[in-house]
């Protein structure tokens, strides 16, 4: 699956765009920085509210989401909803759009990568000082 086929999976759910910010690997793979399997989308509380009456909520501990086909809506516990770096309005104010998306910024996304500190968080944090240093404008 490819970042174009989880966008046309994302916009079937007719979202209103400025409540969510697509994280995680989808704002990589959107940037080519690599690829992206599938989505995690952060959405306002509203939203999240809303959608917990449509679909069924998963609980792994300590995280609970809604798994929507390749989408997935963080919930409590996930690690992009640590205020101590940034709220999901913060996160969706500042994101960047993309494909008509709105994707987290770079600065934000390795923020939370850096604190979660797994290997695959490391690799994409040196991806994205990687794409960054080349990208400067």
């Amino acid at each position: 699956m490819t970042i174009n086929d989880s966008l046309k999976q994302l916009d079937k759910l007719n979202l209103p765009k400025e409540q969510y910010v697509i994280v995680g690997s989808g704002a990589l793979g959107a940037r080519g920085i690599r690829e992206s399997h599938d989505l995690d989308i952060l959405v306002t509380k509203e939203l999240w509210q809303k959608l917990r009456l449509t679909y069924e909520l998963t609980k792994i501990k300590p995280v609970e989401n809604i798994d929507i086909g390749d989408i997935q809506i963080l919930g409590h516990g996930s690690m992009f909803r640590s205020l101590d770096i940034a709220s999901v309005e913060e996160i969706i104010k500042t994101a960047d759009i993309i494909f008509d998306h709105k994707f987290i910024n770079l600065n934000l996304l390795k923020k939370f990568k850096q604190k979660e500190g797994r290997e695959k968080d490391i690799n994409d944090v040196g991806l994205i000082d990687k794409y960054l240093s080349n990208n400067i404008k």
